[in-house]
């Protein structure tokens, strides 16, 4: 069997944080890999193949249509040119650059991320709309009165960990951008579970939702998801890979396309109840090993990192004798490192989504080794 990692000396790692991009996302079960060493091994069109794959995709997540993206920053990337194509009526590549950078996409001031500069990197301008605190909160009266000839699209952050004082409801974003014809996009790439994300934005009116294939869904991790309106989708399937322009650039392998179609097909059969409960006992399990603990304190923390409803342990260092910078260190030290992350709390978080198989037991066992070795030096 090839181990790529043994051959050019890379450490593996054991993820106890989160699914992260750094990471590598999430790691694929033998079903998905089969699917896209199956998608490798013969020629097709590649557009029979996406039509194909995004309207089974369509079909199974409730949504008129579906794209496939190397990952949900492009999709935000191709649906931004996508909205502008809709406001000119014609290809972005008929547009010059003056047209396109009169263009604007308002976003909330106190959900901007990162992950939004892909508007920009268009040549379409953010706007940012309102105030990141509690004061002047927005209303329907602030979202029309932001909206000018130039805007194209709405830009909201979903997830939990991501609602700010100045988040109005979707509702009533919908609300306004249907009475003037805006599209909305929902950007939420790290909100499955639950797999209800695919849709449900989309069925309280939202144009699209873009999600990732590489974090739980456990699809390839250059892949992403557009859901949503066909009509605003066919512009999408109009701009992207493999056509010539912006989309030639965002190209995916059949490879990476049959593979995020097997993760949420796998996904969609999964029994979210007992992955839920799996999830919550590994957790409490955590929280009994440390109950009696004088090195570490046990939280639930509900919901994880990303707003995703999943719990996660917290172990608070209630000891002098050491902090989370050490913790963390140590157990990168493991025979096996072990990632994890204190959020700014002196403290450590254990996620139980991505440990496999045994490997929390792992992580306790390594835990225990360094709580015994910190109490020796009292």
């Amino acid at each position: 069997m090839i181990d790529i990692y043994k051959e050019l000396k890379i450490p593996t790692m054991i993820n106890a944080y989160a699914a992260f991009t750094v990471l590598g996302g999430s790691c694929m079960n033998d079903t998905t890999i089969e699917y896209m060493a199956s998608a490798s091994r013969e020629y097709v069109d590649i557009r029979d193949f996406q039509k194909s794959l995004h309207e089974r995709i369509a079909e199974m997540t409730k949504n008129e249509a579906s794209y496939i993206c190397p990952g949900a920053m492009a999709g935000i990337y191709l649906a931004t040119y996508a909205a502008v194509a809709r406001k000119y009526g014609k290809n972005v590549r008929y547009l010059s650059k003056d047209q396109i950078s009169k263009c604007e996409v308002l976003a909330f001031k106190g959900q901007r991320n990162p992950y939004d500069r892909a508007i920009e990197q268009t040549g379409v301008r953010t706007v940012d709309f309102m105030y990141p605190n509690m004061w002047d909160a927005p209303n329907a009266s602030h979202l029309e009165h932001s909206i000018t000839e130039n805007t194209v699209a709405i830009y909201v952050l979903a997830g939990a960990r991501n609602v700010f004082p100045t988040y109005m409801p979707l509702e009533e974003i919908i609300h306004v951008a249907n009475t003037r014809n805006i599209p909305v996009f929902v950007d939420a790439a790290a909100q499955i579970p639950p797999i209800e994300t695919l849709w449900k934005y989309n069925q309280m009116g939202a144009t699209i939702t873009l999600a990732s294939g590489g974090k739980d869904l456990g699809g390839p991790q250059a892949t992403g998801l557009i859901t949503g309106s066909k009509e605003f989708i066919n512009i999408i399937v109009e701009h992207g890979f493999p056509n010539y322009g912006i989309g030639r650039m965002f190209k995916i392998g059949r490879e990476s396309m049959a593979g995020i179609y097997a993760a949420i097909k796998q996904y969609l059969e999964m029994d979210s109840e007992e992955y839920n409960r799996r999830m919550e006992d590994e957790v409490a399990y955590i929280g009994e090993v440390f109950n009696d603990s004088k090195i570490f304190k046990y939280e639930r923390d509900f919901p994880n990192e990303s707003g995703q409803p999943v719990p996660r342990a917290f172990l608070e260092i209630i000891s002098t004798q050491t902090d989370c910078i050490e913790i963390i260190e140590l157990l990168k030290r493991n025979s096996k490192p072990i990632i994890t992350m204190s959020e700014g709390r002196n403290g450590i978080f254990v996620n139980p989504m991505t440990l496999r198989t045994g490997e929390l037991e792992i992580v306790i066992s390594a835990l225990k080794k360094i709580e015994s070795e910190i109490l020796l030096r009292s």
